[in-house]
């Protein structure tokens, strides 16, 4: 089974995304403070940094209500997609990109006749009001989509935002998000000099080794 197989959230997923930048994690390494390189690249730089060398998940991700809500109604909100467009999803797992070494990225579906992806979020009541009012994709999921745009090599996606508890008329958010080379080449230069980063941070971890051992 190739890794665009792969079911996700199984164990062989994950081991199939150790290591490497994936389009999830953009925001953090795409993250821009007035101090500097922000904690939260740091802090990336360092978990995959240890994922490649030991092989093991460097954090465990502790799933909050939200996280958990949004895991549970996926499904739902990916059958009202389909009923709304009239447009057939079909499950995938991890598309490595097709030039870029050590990057990954999971849509929640590709469209099937269509050369696009499908991103689902379900976000709080708050969040998914404010994307009701929206006439584009929210900024923050702008690199993670293109970036699944670029490792599925599709010529655009669809962004979701959906919630139960609005009226059925409410309850889901369709924005169409063409692809953006001038994006995806910003990410592209970001995720090859973050991937020298993370092999320089090997080496100075491997040099505090025993020497003798």
């Amino acid at each position: 089974m190739s890794n665009k197989e792969l079911i996700q959230g199984s164990d062989e997923w994950f081991s199939a995304r150790l290591g490497k930048i994936t389009a999830s994690r953009l925001g953090d390494l795409m993250k821009v403070t007035k101090y500097g390189e922000s904690t939260y690249k740091t802090r990336l730089r360092m978990e995959l940094a240890i994922e490649r060398i030991t092989g093991k998940p460097a954090s465990n991700v502790v799933m909050n209500k939200a996280m958990h809500d949004g895991v549970e109604r996926e499904p739902d909100a990916r059958t009202l997609f389909e009923a709304v467009t009239g447009k057939e999803v079909a499950l995938c797992g991890s598309f490595d990109h097709p030039t870029v070494v050590n990057t990954a990225a999971s849509p929640d579906g590709l469209l099937r006749g269509e050369n696009a992806i499908l991103e689902i979020k379900c976000p709080t009541h708050v969040t998914h009001a404010k994307n009701l009012m929206a006439e584009t994709m929210p900024n923050n999921y702008v690199y993670q989509v293109q970036w699944q745009i670029a490792c599925t090599e599709s010529t655009h996606g669809y962004f979701a935002s959906y919630h139960p508890d609005f009226p059925p008329e409410l309850r889901l958010k369709v924005v169409k998000v063409e692809r953006d080379d001038e994006v995806i080449s910003k990410i592209t230069t970001a995720v090859k000099q973050f991937d020298i980063e993370i092999e320089s941070l090997i080496n100075d971890i491997k040099k505090g080794g025993n020497k003798n051992g």
